[in-house]
């Protein structure tokens, strides 16, 4: 219901023009508003275009950072490489020891220790008298080595191997043309006796029907042969049977008044093994079975053998014809030349006379030595050591000695068993390492036998003088991967702008305790260095590699909780990475490691490697490539 002003205009003569003039104010007020609403209204639809290309292109930058950050690498077999580096002292390179017989001593020495030498200078001049001496000993000894010779001959000219004992062949293992020492280390013997006439048996029973009693015995062909209990001890029987019928393996059924005790193998009760020591098999004179006498023969050697002691000997006569050569050289030379070139060490410098007191011939050591000079040492008087003819001293002069010495046979015969001696305590000795009652130890027999031999000492050493060597110290888990003559690398550290190459010349077979590992000691020889001084460092790096083994890259490891993992998927879309998984790790190098479990050959990696982003780009932290746009 409408209300009724009581307050109601009737007539007001301006109404009209100032109802007019309102409605202009209100058609202004509101274009003015329209207006603002639209610049606002465009303002924000700008601003949202322009954070939205921001955000895509900042989107896109960061997806291309991710890109080039993230690495997929595939678990492959490779060796790793590792270089084993340490540091030694430089010392002159390797030393030769050269000995001489004892005798030969210098008179006069022309060097100095640590002066160079060159192959064949004269060192010094020798002691005549002590040289002579050394001289007469040593053909003193080449004629009574023949000597013995000829006895060794003499006793070994039977060439036979003959039965110590009375016997019975049981086994024979060599056959003709066997060669001796072969068959007796193969087999333990060329042939088994039997000395006390019994075969026997091992039965198990538990039936004890007492020592000594007769039982019987049949064999695989249905002989029977009479047998006795020898022995009986926890449920084992031992029979014995006569050595005539049976053969060593053969199986045996043993009974006792028609019931079975047991079956076993025949073996020979007392064996007594025939050996030696050389030779070759000519023939076989004895057959499986047959009964032999005390020096039977049981085989022929051929004659082109030679006793142990035989060829000792004669070993020791090439080395005394040698010593005397030696000597006899030096002798009538009146020097002693250097035997190779390099740094001399060990001489007597009190005997230093000077270079420029060697003898005139040898004087210029660039020239080569005038035959038709005297020389100066050679003693003006005829020493009577030496030989006045041109005869060779190595050739013994006695007449006695014959000139072809018979080869020698087999080796030394086993001792005769001793009266009143049972034959199984016998076998027990020998087999034993024992003694018999009355022989000789063969031990302290050969300790006494003569040495013909020269007693020598070190008169002088040469060092290499073009080369220089560095002892390193390399514990076991790298020696075993380094073998002589490997390739290294040598830095002086007075020169650490320049290296040089090295080889591994030597490493010791003993290792030392260094802590709780074992060091080997590995010398490392370079060619001279120039200005480097004997004393001074140098560092030594010797490149190893390992055999194939599954490796990733270090970076791609991640360590959490004592624990080690790497990642092995990743989101297509956004680059996040997951699937961690644990793994074991081995030996690394500077940008593998070894992966001992929880990765297969040929399984995927992925790692954000971190050094493809240029970091001189990054400022407080963040990436201006990244803002840029």
């Amino acid at each position: 219901m409408a209300m009724q002003n009581d307050n109601k205009i009737l007539f007001d003569p301006g109404r009209e023009d100032r109802s007019n003039e309102h409605v202009q104010s209100k058609r202004k007020s509101s274009k003015v508003w329209l207006i603002a609403v639209a610049i606002i209204v465009a303002a924000t639809v700008a601003g949202v275009n322009v954070l939205t290309y921001y955000s895509n292109k900042s989107s896109q930058k960061t997806n291309e950072l991710t890109s080039q950050s993230l690495i997929e690498y595939t678990a492959s077999l490779r060796p790793l490489e590792q270089d084993v580096v340490r540091t030694g002292s430089i010392r002159s390179g390797s030393k030769e020891k050269f000995e001489y017989v004892e005798g030969v001593e210098f008179d006069k020495v022309f060097f100095e220790n640590g002066d160079e030498v060159r192959e064949g200078d004269v060192i010094g001049t020798p002691d005549l008298v002590s040289l002579a001496a050394s001289m007469e000993n040593t053909r003193k000894m080449i004629r009574d080595l023949d000597k013995e010779l000829k006895t060794e001959a003499k006793d070994n000219s039977d060439n036979k191997i003959k039965a110590p004992c009375d016997g019975r062949v049981k086994e024979i293992y060599a056959v003709k043309q066997d060669i001796v020492s072969d068959i007796v280390f193969d087999k333990g013997a060329l042939l088994i006796l039997s000395v006390d006439g019994k075969m026997a048996a091992d039965i198990k029973t538990d039936v004890n029907i007492g020592v000594g009693t007769s039982v019987k015995g049949t064999l695989a062909d249905g002989n029977e042969i009479k047998g006795r209990v020898a022995a009986y001890s926890e449920g084992l029987m031992k029979v014995t049977f006569s050595d005539k019928i049976p053969d060593v393996g053969d199986s045996i059924k043993v009974s006792y008044k028609g019931d079975d005790l047991g079956e076993g193998e025949l073996y020979v009760n007392c064996p007594l093994k025939i050996t030696s020591f050389a030779g070759k098999i000519k023939d076989v004179k004895v057959k499986n079975g047959e009964a032999v006498k005390k020096d039977d023969t049981l085989f022929t050697l051929t004659e082109d053998v030679n006793s142990d002691r035989y060829n000792t000997l004669m070993s020791q006569r090439s080395d005394l014809q040698d010593d005397l050569k030696s000597m006899l050289d030096i002798y009538l030379s009146g020097v002693i030349k250097a035997e190779a070139a390099g740094i001399v060490e060990g001489l007597d410098e009190d005997l230093y006379e000077g270079e420029d007191q060697i003898p005139s011939k040898n004087k210029s050591r660039d020239e080569e030595p005038d035959q038709t000079d005297a020389e100066p040492t050679q003693p003006k008087d005829t020493d009577p050591t030496v030989p006045s003819d041109a005869t060779d001293p190595t050739v013994p002069q006695d007449p006695t000695i014959p000139t072809d010495i018979t080869i020698p046979t087999g080796g030394p015969s086993i001792p005769d068993i001793p009266d009143g001696m049972d034959p199984a305590q016998y076998y027990a000795l020998i087999n034993g390492g024992g003694l018999i009652p009355g022989t000789e130890d063969p031990g302290e027999q050969e300790q006494t036998q003569v040495q013909y031999i020269n007693d020598k000492f070190v008169l002088y050493s040469i060092r290499e003088s073009d080369s220089f060597m560095i002892k390193i110290k390399i514990d076991d888990k790298d020696v075993v991967r380094i073998k002589e003559g490997d390739k290294c690398t040598v830095s002086p550290v007075a020169k650490e702008d320049v290296s040089f190459e090295g080889e591994v010349s030597k490493i010791d077979r003993k290792g030392t305790l260094s802590g709780k590992k074992a060091v080997y000691s590995v010398t490392v020889k370079v060619e001279r260095i120039p200005d480097i001084k004997e004393g001074m460092s140098a560092k030594v790096t010797i490149p190893m590699s390992s055999d194939p083994v599954i490796t990733v890259p270090i970076a791609a490891i991640e360590q959490m909780n004592n624990k080690t993992y790497v990642y092995t998927a990743k989101d297509e879309e956004t680059g996040e990475l997951s699937g961690l998984v644990e793994i074991t790790l081995g030996r690394s190098d500077p940008e593998n490691a070894e992966v001992l479990s929880g990765l297969a050959e040929g399984d995927k990696v992925y790692y954000m490697y971190y050094d493809t982003i240029d970091y001189s780009k990054i400022t407080n932290g963040v990436d201006t490539d990244a803002l840029y746009f």
